[in-house]
């Protein structure tokens, strides 16, 4: 039986070649192709830097750091994220305070923010899920704003003016691997946020190797983390940027071919944003999601959840009650979308979810 994956990274001979370039130069760390990606990444979502780290959780906790966030602080998180935006906060010494979800996008619900603006509230997460593109501006009622969006990579989110953490992990739109971004208009974050990223160390290693001779003079100005990309990924990267406009077209394609193919099946999204989203996630709701999950399973299709809420999570757990997110989560699947997927791979997939349907629609007129 062939088997549809969920994800799949698209990965060829310009990848390979240009990782053997790195191999050939002798420079595998941090250096110039990271450099390199950190202009064209910036550039392309309209920021004007960019710091390159090994991956969007290092991202996020740089930011965090340079909006002041540490011990006794907290910030607001969306409940329907990955494991790593709440990390990322407690890692600083933070506490995430978990807010609802809109029901047909579920993103961060602004409404359910109110009495949530604490005393030590130093920041809001906005997790731009599936893709879909949401701009609170750079602040909500004077709280700093940080954009996650490690599923936001070829949606037409503009970053300018922004604060804003990018996934290039494996399975992401655009995968290296692993590794992560940065993306900031202001000089001083961008200084801070590469001495953060590498130890709080105040010259990377490629500066100091750079000039006629190696200098080890530097100083370490606050602690950091090892958080910085290397040459080998960025090199992947570096391609993957360049092929950003067909791969994204592949998966647009497919996302309108399952909006076709199953009009009549809820999709979490609004048409406002299909245009728009970068379509990293395909999700679709189903009052009998785990019977259809495996129905699908049955016959190669391999599904996801994206996600379930945090505040559900024993690492995470507390008194919090966000209804729309407990409800909503339960009916959520992600449907297998990649650059690689056909068009019959996709109808397939179609066609095995009409006939789940119409089997229990008789099973319940029965």
């Amino acid at each position: 039986m062939k088997r549809t994956e969920l994800f799949r990274p698209t990965l060829g001979a310009a990848e390979l070649a240009a990782i053997k370039e790195v191999f050939d130069s002798g420079w595998i760390g941090y250096g110039p192709r990271c450099e390199g990606v950190e202009r064209s990444w910036a550039f392309s979502v309209g920021a004007r830097h960019g710091i390159a780290t090994n991956s969007c959780t290092s991202a996020l906790q740089i930011a965090l750091r340079l909006r002041g966030v540490g011990p006794g602080d907290s910030v607001i998180v969306p409940t329907v994220t990955f494991a790593a935006t709440a990390e990322a906060v407690m890692a600083c010494g933070a506490t995430p305070i978990f807010c609802d979800v809109y029901p047909d996008t579920l993103l961060i619900d602004i409404d359910s923010l109110e009495g949530k603006l604490l005393p030590r509230l130093k920041a809001i997460i906005v997790v731009l899920y599936a893709g879909q593109p949401f701009d609170l501006g750079d602040s909500f009622q004077g709280i700093p704003i940080i954009y996650d969006c490690a599923h936001a990579a070829g949606s037409s989110f503009d970053a300018a003016g922004k604060l804003c953490c990018w996934s290039f992990q494996a399975v992401k739109n655009l995968g290296c691997g692993d590794g992560g971004m940065v993306t900031t208009d202001s000089d001083f974050d961008q200084a801070r946020g590469k001495t953060l990223c590498w130890h709080g160390i105040t010259r990377s290693t490629w500066d100091r190797s750079s000039g006629k001779h190696y200098t080890w003079d530097y100083d370490v100005s606050e602690p950091g983390i090892k958080g910085q990309m290397n040459d080998i990924t960025a090199a992947i990267l570096s391609v993957q940027i360049g092929r950003m406009g067909e791969l994204q077209a592949a998966r647009r394609s497919i996302a309108y071919q399952y909006l076709r193919e199953l009009r009549d099946v809820p999709v979490v999204g609004t048409p406002e944003h299909y245009d728009r989203s970068s379509w990293h996630l395909f999700v679709i709701k189903s009052d009998r999601r785990n019977e259809l999950a495996d129905y699908l399973g049955s016959q190669g299709i391999v599904t996801g959840v994206h996600y379930r809420p945090l505040h559900l999570h024993t690492a995470f757990r507390g008194t919090t009650s966000l209804p729309v997110a407990e409800a909503e989560w339960q009916k959520i699947l992600s449907l297998p979308i990649h650059a690689g997927l056909k068009a019959h791979d996709v109808s397939r997939i179609c066609e095995l979810i009409h006939e789940f349907k119409a089997t229990k629609e008789m099973d319940a007129a029965a």
